[in-house]
């Protein structure tokens, strides 16, 4: 076997740096766990017999934020490698992974692996896709109730609009008839403050692409630029269209070519041809709190106050929906391809190594010290394979 593949899908020590340096801000998120069950905890009186067999919806609920704060405290912590001594490789296995939605490194697993299912059923449509943005103002919120609403609130709106981009529902005198067969939503909630701002990022389906939807003819409040002062974005009938319909939706009022009329403005939403950095809008993660972004001017710390009203806001919130020809987003990938060429290299160093390879459980600390040994990864043959694919 020619090295060059084994250095082609070794974990480089940027990506190792890169994981502990998430672990490190992890702490950060454990902290505010451990601060929320404090908070949580029953008020302490005195007990009555029942007291001591009665377990109650704070002791649950308590005991519950434990386990989340348990898992993200382990999370990323050990890699299970198999160690080829000759060839001085070792072979990532697995590690313990939380899928908190605050885990800086499971939301990115989360993308990647997002990313790597879904592609190949997009690509199916790739003349055809089109990323979409819904928007409302911004809320206050100090608890999580309002969040709460207001995401309930949004996918109502969007379930309605969808039905009249089918064509389920039509109102004399409007024109939804863009052809669509589907759709990816994805939930994303930013905040400064005591601010937040949930939107829906889509990408569509659509096969009947003319002029209402390509000709950028109109400029509104939402075609000029903050700071600029000047309009840098114009808007096709279709978008005013869409703008307005979903500020009716989704202050529920009715849908009619008269409401549409008088409206002089909608809420700002947007649609394109979609284009790669779109299929990451969609599949990256809810909330966005990058350690490696923490520093940059204008960028937002999650304070504890942020981190309770997002997760009292969020529990039981699924971030990804498919509709149409997407309605089940399915596990599509080049698997078998991954797994041959996996197993191909495992049969290379096991043949050289001579017998079967130690097993180990070592610290992100100690991978990311080795200068020794070569890391690699099934994970990283996809990858791998989709460069190939593409050159």
């Amino acid at each position: 076997m020619d090295e060059k593949i084994l250095k082609d899908v070794r974990v480089s020590k940027n990506h190792l740096q890169s994981v502990h340096n998430n672990n490190q801000y992890n702490k950060l998120i454990v902290g505010y766990y451990n601060q929320y069950i404090e908070d949580s905890r029953p008020v302490k009186k005195k007990k009555t017999i029942l007291d001591y067999t009665r377990f109650t919806y704070e002791d649950y609920f308590v005991e519950k934020l434990e386990h989340k704060r348990d898992k993200l405290a382990n999370c990323n912590k050990k890699w299970e490698v198999e160690v080829y001594e000759k060839l001085k490789v070792k072979d990532y296995v697995s590690t313990l992974l939380c899928n908190d939605k605050f885990c800086s490194n499971c939301k990115k697993v989360k993308q990647a692996s997002r990313m790597a299912k879904n592609m190949p059923l997009l690509e199916q449509y790739k003349d055809k896709l089109y990323q979409m943005v819904l928007t409302t103002p911004n809320i206050v919120d100090h608890t999580g109730e309002e969040l709460k609403k207001e995401i309930k609130k949004q996918f109502k709106a969007l379930t309605y609009l969808t039905e009249y981009l089918k064509g389920k529902k039509q109102v004399k005198g409007l024109d939804f008839d863009i052809g669509y067969l589907g759709a990816i939503r994805s939930l994303e909630v930013t905040y400064s403050g005591d601010y937040y701002h949930p939107h829906l990022h889509l990408i569509l389906v659509l096969d009947n692409q003319n002029e209402f939807i390509t000709d950028k003819k109109n400029i509104n409040n939402y075609s000029y630029d903050y700071y600029k002062k000047r309009p840098t974005r114009l808007f096709s009938d279709f978008e005013i269209l869409l703008q307005k319909s979903w500020y009716l939706l989704y202050n529920g009022e009715r849908l009619t070519k008269e409401n549409i009329d008088k409206l002089e403005k909608g809420y700002s939403c947007m649609m394109d041809k979609a284009k790669e950095d779109d299929f990451l809008e969609v599949f990256k993660y809810m909330v966005k709190n990058d350690p490696a972004e923490e520093n940059v001017k204008g960028s937002n710390k999650m304070t504890y106050k942020n981190f309770r009203v997002l997760e009292y806001a969020l529990h039981s919130i699924r971030q990804i929906q498919g509709y149409g020809v997407f309605y089940n987003i399915k596990d599509i990938l080049m698997a078998e391809e991954v797994n041959e060429m996996y197993e191909w290299i495992r049969e290379y160093l096991i043949k050289n190594e001579g017998e079967a390879p130690a097993y180990r459980v070592e610290k992100i600390q100690k991978l990311l010290d080795d200068t020794e040994y070569t890391l690699i990864s099934r994970k990283k043959i996809f990858t791998y394979l989709r460069k190939i694919y593409s050159e």
